[in-house]
């Protein structure tokens, strides 16, 4: 049989002073393919057990099913606290770092949930990223509608180039649109647009409560004959979320507004074709909008909380 007294000083070698395999071998003088039974061995005799905490456990169950469920490239659940948003960033830039190349360039849109994003300063910085806006926003008074703002924080935290667009979201009309959008300086945005590997967007509700769109900090909307009535006309036609200022219902159709034809920014049709469109939004009140945004495929990847993510189990 073998000595228990070695496996504990295997054990306690490998878990507790973190030596690799290669190392033990060399300070005990035995095989590597043989510390590595001996590892397994003391398992099965309960020398070692391993125990990961159930709510994490918990967690990472409903992420599988999730991905699998949805067909999503990656989910990340995070506890449903007083710090939701500021758990939702801290996930999105771990899950960012796992998948962005150095020198890349990402696309975001604004939003709460995207300032707090562009503000949380993770631990590792590693490499260096570029950040470009997806929409308009120039001169937007509230914080987490200045989309220029974020762009330099985050360009600034990874060391990179930020790309501004210096428009605001809705213009007065649009044959406005038309000739911002296809000018020079345009073209070249549109250009790096295509090229995106990775956009992280905001999920808004269509109620008033959960999406910026309506506040009276869009002074643009003034000019469209009252915010109150578009709102309502989309909550007529069914609109259940909002991303880039684009509406779509339920089953991830896009509801067409008035402002269509006014908003600068990036189409949802476009962010089909990015390959990891991240999404991320907090709040069960949020279950439905970011269901048609799945279902739409506007995002292939999703940053919620445990309480959202089980309401989008439940969904049939």
């Amino acid at each position: 049989m073998t000595d228990k007294k070695l496996l504990s000083t295997i054990c306690k070698l490998y878990y507790y002073d973190e030596l690799t395999q290669n190392q033990i071998s060399e300070v005990l003088k035995i095989e590597r393919t043989k510390v590595s039974r001996l590892l397994k061995k003391a398992k099965e005799l309960g020398i070692v057990k391993i125990i990961i905490n159930d709510m994490y456990l918990e967690q990472l169950e409903a992420e599988t099913r999730l991905k699998k469920k949805y067909g999503l490239k990656g989910v990340q659940l995070v506890a449903n606290d007083e710090n939701i948003l500021v758990n939702i960033a801290e996930a999105a830039h771990g899950y960012i770092d796992t998948i962005a190349e150095n020198k890349e360039v990402i696309g975001i849109t604004w939003g709460k949930t995207i300032r707090e994003f562009s503000l949380y300063k993770p631990l590792n910085v590693n490499k260096k990223i570029d950040f470009i806006p997806l929409l308009g926003g120039y001169n937007n008074m509230k914080d987490y509608m200045s989309i220029n703002s974020m762009i330099y924080n985050l360009a600034t935290l990874y060391k990179g180039t930020p790309y501004f667009i210096e428009f605001p979201l809705i213009v007065d009309n649009p044959e406005m649109k038309k000739q911002i959008m296809n000018s020079i300086f345009f073209k070249q945005i549109i250009e790096i647009w295509q090229k995106l590997r990775i956009a992280v967007v905001g999920i808004g509700a269509t109620e008033k409560s959960s999406n910026v769109l309506w506040e009276i900090g869009l002074s643009e909307l003034k000019n469209l004959n009252n915010a109150e009535e578009i709102r309502e006309k989309t909550s007529k036609r069914k609109a259940i979320g909002e991303i880039c200022s684009k509406f779509y219902d339920i089953n991830g159709k896009i509801v067409k507004t008035i402002l269509d034809d006014r908003v600068i920014g990036i189409g949802l049709s476009e962010l089909t074709e990015i390959p990891y469109s991240i999404g991320i939004a907090g709040g069960v009140e949020k279950t439905d909008a970011i269901y048609g945004a799945i279902m739409g495929k506007y995002i292939n990847v999703l940053i919620t909380d445990m309480e959202t993510g089980k309401k989008l189990l439940e969904k049939e």
